[in-house]
């Protein structure tokens, strides 16, 4: 008996009730009277801790950190009281000293990890035409793949020469299907190269983003052939501090990643919102989860301007019902429902798991398919380029990722029943042109609408085969939502739109 099959009989029955903390936030507590202190006077806070009994130790505290780097976050301190003294009359004293800029409390957070689900139902591997069907032998169970058109992506890429920093609890580093992807990373817990994961959440979301593909063995990554660079930000039970995290994304943005994977979440911090902006303007895509809690927003680092924000979807093409939702939460990708997302686990295993985290790896494996094959663009082509090709959920207008679209192998999204095929072609200096592709010539109604769900804009009219609708609407900057009607079919979907 295999051991692939030993586990699927244990998992047989298993019932999750627990969800993913980004995976998500549930809660959070300060950290040994723990603060980051951001100050242009070290030696007062250095002469403060040293008479208060404090430990002082830098924000950057990996090797050989750049120049770069050291004038932008040199400044900043981690300060911890070794005593009983009260954190609001500590957080107010430093606040005080000369140069200090800012103060905020170093939380501990946590990722939660959900039970393994039992056996899915998955979508069968031949619901669309022509996909690439790797040799994995688990690839047949990754509805996911299917369901975003990765399979049919691959024909085109699988990611090669991208690294995906994952952020997280690190990985397993002898499994069978990360082995070949890894690259070194970091330990950002015990400030050493050990980037073993001893919690499982991370190992779980390195396989969604980048299981080796086409190597015989288990499931294949969203993207892969991608490299893995694993930066432990978070210890054993799961817990992490906003430090800990912003040093991780300082770390991968030096270490040459051109995506970073942050499947956790929680509350604000300034300091990591300066490494998240600091690492965007070194060219980096960031993804994180946006929350398992059912409210209209998104969790922290995903509420950040330059992140990502990742809702997850079902494999009934539907909004997780746990799943984070709102403006906020830009773009949706499966990872929720009973089925969950089949990756790699601790020991060598395979198992299914369900959430936002499972949600955001797919976001960054996206990223990387893209960015490989576009390697000319920047992070906000990438993204620019996400949304644009994403398909638009029924009912809740979410987006979710279509890499084919994305990657422009099918040119086209198909009515197969109408014969109709629509794109949302350019968007250039203003103008917005659609493509029509029918078999004869119709009355259109185009529709455009803000994120509220108001109309902005109306154009009809009527189309030949193959002609494109030209419009020129005046509307501000912002996210839009398309819908054309036509007497042989209908189409929607939602673009960016810049003057």
């Amino acid at each position: 008996m295999s051991r692939w099959t030993v586990l699927r009989g244990m998992l047989a029955g298993a019932v999750m009730f627990s969800l993913l903390v980004p995976s998500a936030l549930y809660g959070e507590a300060a950290s040994c009277n723990e603060f980051i202190v951001k100050t242009q006077d070290p030696q007062a806070l250095q002469n403060f801790a040293r008479d208060r009994d404090l430990e002082l130790r830098p924000l950057i505290t990996y090797p050989n950190p750049s120049a770069k780097v050291l004038e932008r976050f040199g400044c900043c301190w981690v300060a911890s009281a070794q005593d009983s003294e009260r954190t609001e009359n500590l957080l107010h004293r430093l606040e005080g000293l000369p140069g200090v800029e800012c103060v905020e409390p170093n939380l501990l957070q946590h990722i939660g990890f959900a039970e393994s689900l039992s056996d899915a139902t998955p979508i069968p591997s031949d619901t669309f035409h022509h996909p690439y069907t790797p040799n994995d032998p688990m690839f047949s169970d990754q509805w996911d793949k299917v369901i975003t058109e990765t399979d049919w992506a691959w024909n085109l890429t699988t990611a090669e020469g991208i690294v995906i920093a994952i952020l997280d609890t690190g990985a397993d580093t002898d499994h069978e299907d990360l082995q070949a992807n890894l690259v070194p990373g970091y330990n950002f817990v015990s400030d050493t190269t050990d980037i073993e994961d001893d919690y499982g959440h991370g190992t779980h979301v390195s396989g969604i983003a980048a299981a080796k593909i086409d190597n015989s063995k288990g499931i294949a990554g969203m993207a892969g052939n991608a490299s893995i660079m694993p930066v432990k930000v978070a210890d054993s039970g799961g817990d992490y501090t906003n430090s800990d995290l912003a040093q991780g994304i300082i770390y991968a943005a030096e270490e040459g990643a051109d995506v970073v994977n942050m499947s956790l979440g929680g509350t604000h911090s300034q300091v990591l919102e300066d490494a998240v902006n600091y690492a965007w303007g070194q060219g980096l895509f960031l993804c994180a989860a946006a929350g398992n809690k059912r409210e209209e927003k998104s969790d922290y680092p995903a509420a950040y301007e330059r992140v990502a924000s990742v809702g997850a979807t079902t494999s009934g093409d539907s909004r997780w019902q746990y799943s984070n939702y709102g403006e906020s939460v830009a773009i949706f990708a499966p990872g929720g429902g009973y089925e969950g997302i089949l990756s790699t686990e601790n020991g060598g295993y395979y198992g299914w798991r369900e959430g936002t985290s499972m949600a955001c790896p797919q976001v960054a494996g996206l990223a990387a398919l893209i960015a490989s094959v576009h390697p000319e663009y920047t992070n906000q082509d990438v993204w620019d380029k996400m949304i644009a090709s994403a398909d638009t959920i029924p009912v809740t207008r979410d987006l979710r990722i279509n890499s084919r679209v994305a990657l422009d192998v099918v040119e086209v999204a198909e009515d197969r029943v109408n014969g109709l095929k629509i794109r949302c072609a350019e968007i250039q200096k203003g103008r917005i042109s659609f493509t029509c592709r029918t078999r004869e010539s119709t009355d259109y109604d185009l529709r455009i609408f803000d994120a509220t769900g108001r109309e902005v804009y109306v154009k009809r009219g009527r189309i030949a085969p193959q002609e494109r609708i030209e419009s020129n609407p005046v509307i501000p900057q912002g996210v839009y939502f398309w819908e054309l009607r036509t007497a042989v079919g209908a189409g929607s979907g939602k673009f960016v739109y810049l003057h």
